[in-house]
C-alpha cells in the first residue's frame, strides 16, 4: 500500500486529496473506491488487499475526510466539489505513464482543410459522449 496525494482545484483554490494505492502501478486494470459521507479510504483496506494481486486499486479520501484537506469555506462541501475531485482522481489514475505518450507533430500553420479528428469532419452526430461510448470494450 502506498499513500499518495494530488491537488484538486475548487472554488476557493487548490486543496489536497489523499488516496491509497495498492497493487502494481502499471496494471491497466484499475479499481477506484470512494467512501460514503462519514467514512474514509481506509474502509477499503481489506478489499484492496484482496484485489491487489489482480488489479491496481485506488482508494480516495474525499475532501474533508481522512488525510485530505479540509475546506475553509464550508459551503464548498457540495456535490460539484466531490464530482470535480473524483474526475481529477480518475484523470490521474488513468493517465499514461510519463514517457509513453507521443507529442503532436503537426504543422505550425493553420491547415487549409479540417483535421481528421476535428468535430466538423466527423460524420454523424459527434459528441464527446458518443466517442466515449464507442471506445468502451
Amino acid at each position: 500500500m502506498r499513500q499518495k496525494y494530488f491537488f484538486s482545484l475548487g472554488d476557493g483554490g487548490f486543496h489536497r486529496i489523499a488516496y491509497t494505492e495498492w497493487g502494481d502501478h502499471d496494471n491497466p486494470h484499475v479499481v477506484v473506491c470512494v467512501h460514503g459521507l462519514a467514512r474514509n479510504s481506509r474502509d477499503f483496506d481489506f478489499l484492496a488487499e484482496a484485489l491487489a494481486s489482480d488489479c491496481r486499486v485506488v482508494c480516495m479520501d474525499v475532501v474533508g475526510r481522512g488525510d485530505s484537506d479540509w475546506l475553509d469555506n464550508k459551503s464548498e462541501y457540495a456535490f460539484s466539489t466531490y464530482l470535480a475531485d473524483a474526475a481529477a482522481m480518475l484523470a490521474r489514475v488513468t493517465a499514461p505513464a510519463a514517457g509513453t505518450w507521443r507529442p503532436w507533430r503537426g504543422r505550425a500553420s493553420t491547415p487549409t482543410k479540417p483535421h481528421a479528428s476535428s468535430p466538423s469532419s466527423v460524420p454523424g452526430n459527434w459528441s464527446p459522449r458518443s466517442c466515449a461510448a464507442r471506445s468502451r470494450p
